[in-house]
């Protein structure tokens, strides 16, 4: 699910606010590819839907023509 990041936990001076604001950058990264994963996964699924669709309306109008 997506998610929001705050950086408001990266208060401080020096290397430990640094490391802090590093931190939520990471998070942040991560959760982006998450989202994007998961995303991805739908729109695989989607594409794999409308092609079956397809098929099956191609095989439905070469029976009908068929039988009549």
């Amino acid at each position: 699910s997506i998610g929001a990041v705050s950086t408001n936990n990266a208060t401080g001076a020096g290397a430990a606010g640094a490391n802090d604001a590093l931190l939520i950058l990471d998070r942040a990264i991560s959760q982006i590819a998450s989202d994007r994963s998961e995303l991805g996964a739908v729109q695989n699924r989607m594409q794999s839907t409308i092609n079956n669709l397809a098929s099956v309306s191609e095989n439905a109008a070469a029976a009908k023509s068929r039988i009549l």
